[in-house]
């Protein structure tokens, strides 16, 4: 079992926040970072912390208390570059040492002309990200300028680092990213640190998945890194007004917004409020209400009928990151911890179809292994026509397809199977309606973190 005052709050149970920042920095000077590393190890949000504070917010929701409650907290992360300067080269991890741009980009799936230039090294390499989380965006950055910065500084400008790019974040209403899905639900449960109430709910995954050093992690590590985890961030822009003129463009119906909002659900796996697709496969059970315990039932295994797409798809979203019974067991999952940026799209900007303005979701999960986790899913899983697999005979002796949502259509073939929606009934039992998948996630950059844990930083790391 994980120690919860060993390890950062955001990786479990997640920091509590309406507003985010992320500082990604620069090392300037080792040999000072360190001891600047050692003022700011004891602010640092632990997981004990964190579930404390979470705790005094549920009460507090529970007993009808309104308005934001103050609030800030602060983790750390390294790249392989980063723990390089401190002099720790021993993590052993190809991927992570190569860097996200190699793995995504010159190996992988992303467009190099779709990156920003920071995280191409255009300012400096980024050693690490300093994360703030508040009740507001005012709240997050008087946190780092007064809580953060003089930890690095000697009475004036930082002397060890320096921050060479900065992304900000804020929770939607009802917890919804952009497309307007629920978001941050049906999460693994962690063995040891958390338990269900509902027998039919997944079981625990071994924390050894998600921290280093832990039950279930058989990749050897140095000593340092337990209780750590990789932490991956990417800024992921999406393309809103163009994902609602494809759903419309293909339904049978596209003025019936019933079919629609079927179709579009079943492109995601979820009810936009979040209620799963495998219990309410025509309807949604109940709108708007992210914190109905229906919506967070987690048991949706796509069983026993995994066999069929009656009422999931194949190629669902959700079913393809993490396909559950499709699957023999959950040693890739990640833990997600991402949070959206820029404004929420208006009503006239979609019916025009066009995306207007910036946003997107700032995407972030945390795992033991990066081959096994993030790159597995992405690379095996969601951009492979063939997986699930075994499905070809469900799908009319097709593939399933690629993940509608993030699937990058350029390197594979951009189609998926996703049955009709017109009569709002449950889809036959063999189905082979393709439809042509068009790009709606954008990747705009990203990089790989190790998150130590607070003994790493109040020790190992600052010698």
């Amino acid at each position: 079992m994980p120690d919860l005052s060993n390890i950062q709050g955001d990786v479990w149970p997640r920091l509590p926040k309406k507003a985010e920042g992320f500082y990604f920095f620069n090392i300037t000077n080792p040999a000072e970072f360190k001891k600047h590393l050692k003022r700011l190890a004891p602010q640092i949000t632990t997981g004990e912390e964190a579930k404390e504070t979470r705790s005094e917010l549920y009460s507090r929701k529970k007993a009808g208390k309104t308005g934001l409650v103050q609030l800030s907290s602060i983790n750390i992360s390294f790249s392989y570059s980063g723990l390089e300067k401190l002099g720790k080269t021993d993590l052993g991890d190809e991927i992570f040492r190569n860097g996200q741009y190699k793995d995504m980009v010159t190996d992988g799936l992303d467009k190099p002309e779709d990156w920003d230039k920071f995280y191409q090294g255009y300012n400096g390499k980024i050693d690490g990200v300093i994360l703030v989380t508040g009740n507001t965006l005012k709240v997050v950055e008087s946190t780092f300028l007064k809580s953060v910065q003089p930890c690095f500084s000697s009475g004036g400008p930082t002397t060890s680092m320096r921050v060479v790019h900065t992304e900000e974040g804020t929770v939607q209403q009802h917890d919804k990213e952009h497309f307007g899905w629920v978001d941050g639900i049906s999460e693994p449960l962690v063995k040891g640190l958390e338990s269900s109430n509902n027998p039919k709910d997944l079981p625990p995954v071994r924390d050894g998945t998600f921290f280093v050093g832990g039950e279930g992690d058989f990749f050897k590590s140095p000593a340092w890194a337990k209780d750590g985890s990789f932490m991956v961030f990417r800024r992921l822009r999406q393309l809103v007004p163009e994902f609602t003129s494809w759903c419309g463009k293909n339904c049978e119906d596209p003025t019936n917004m019933d079919v629609i909002r079927l179709f579009s659900s079943r492109v995601v796996g979820r009810w936009p409020d979040g209620a799963p697709l495998e219990h309410h496969p025509t309807h949604a059970y109940r709108d708007g209400h992210p914190e109905d315990p229906e919506n967070k039932r987690n048991d949706f295994d796509f069983g026993p009928d995994n066999h069929l797409q009656t009422r999931c798809p194949f190629a669902a979203h959700i079913r393809k990151v993490r396909p559950r019974a499709d699957f023999a067991n959950d040693s890739q999952a990640m833990i997600r911890r991402g949070i959206p940026y820029g404004d929420w799209t208006e009503v006239e900007e979609k019916r025009g179809g066009h995306t207007l303005k910036h946003r997107g979701l700032l995407f972030v999960s945390y795992q033991a292994n990066l081959r096994n986790g993030f790159r597995f899913v992405m690379k095996e899983w969601a951009n492979k026509d063939g997986f699930p697999d075994g499905k070809f005979e469900a799908c009319g002796g097709k593939p399933p397809g690629i993940d509608p949502i993030i699937g990058q259509v350029d390197k594979y073939p951009g189609r998926c199977n996703i049955p009709s929606a017109k009569n709002l009934q449950p889809a036959p039992p063999v189905s082979d309606r393709e439809v042509e998948v068009e790009r709606f996630v954008i990747p705009e950059g990203g990089e790989y973190f190790f998150t130590p844990s607070i003994n790493a930083l109040m020790t190992d790391l600052t010698k």
